[in-house]
């Protein structure tokens, strides 16, 4: 990411390491670590870090900006799978050894869910090499996800789309649409996307979101306020206008 460097560095205005308005610098009385992390979190943890680099966001939404822009993540991605997971398996930080095997453990099939995800994205890469060594790593992943628990098999997505795949995908988002609204009875403040997110961060477990929406559900608002503008998925306005129909 271009706000962080090799060095350790973070370039962020409230910690005064970039320029910023007056509300945006730290402020020894009122500034907290949790406005550090809420802002690493969403202003340098985004989906596309490339156009965070000085005078890039000119070329978003461009044919040549989206381009280089994937390209960007695609090396995020390697390093990713390098550093960040695989490394800290084979070679966890010292004094957080345990801590680190614990959560490999306990979130090993989400983990390797979003690997396959990468996989699928970079199917149509233009980089030379880049998809062989995304499935090199991917599947060295997997390994030492699966040696973690050798007792458990490990829940291996597919990486090529096929159409029992798709209708799998569209009963999925349509159940858990239906359940969303069901929900929206107990924050009828929040937008109907925001309840979706709920159950799909709980694993669609009705209760769980119930009880994270009303605890966490504002924040992630105040994070997320895409979420107000995301309309319904087609397959969910079919069914809808179908059944309206029917009545």
């Amino acid at each position: 990411n271009p706000n962080l460097y090799n060095c350790g560095k973070v370039c962020l205005s409230l910690l005064g390491t970039w320029r910023g308005g007056p509300n945006e610098k730290w402020h020894e009385d009122t500034s907290t670590l949790l406005q550090v992390l809420v802002s690493i979190q969403s202003l340098i943890f985004v989906e596309k870090p490339y156009f965070n680099e000085p005078g890039y966001e000119s070329s978003m939404n461009t044919p040549k900006g989206d381009q280089q822009s994937k390209a960007y993540n695609e090396g995020i991605k390697i390093a990713t799978l390098k550093w960040a997971l695989l490394d800290q398996l084979k070679n966890p930080s010292p004094g957080f050894d345990e801590a680190i095997k614990i959560h490999f453990r306990l979130k090993r099939d989400e983990i390797i869910q979003q690997c396959y995800e990468w996989l699928k994205e970079d199917k149509s890469s233009k980089t030379a090499g880049h998809y062989e060594k995304m499935q090199k790593l991917v599947d060295e992943m997997a390994k030492e996800l699966q040696a973690l628990d050798p007792s458990k098999p490990l829940k291996l997505p597919s990486v090529n789309d096929s159409a029992q795949d798709s209708q799998e995908d569209k009963e999925k988002i349509l159940k858990r649409w239906e359940n969303a609204m069901a929900i929206l009875d107990f924050v009828p403040s929040f937008p109907l996307a925001l309840c979706v997110k709920g159950l799909e961060i709980n694993q669609d477990k009705m209760e769980d979101a119930v009880n994270w929406l009303l605890e966490k559900g504002e924040g992630y608002l105040f994070d997320h306020p895409e979420l107000f503008n995301v309309k319904r998925p087609e397959v969910v306005e079919k069914v809808q206008t179908n059944t309206q129909a029917k009545k």
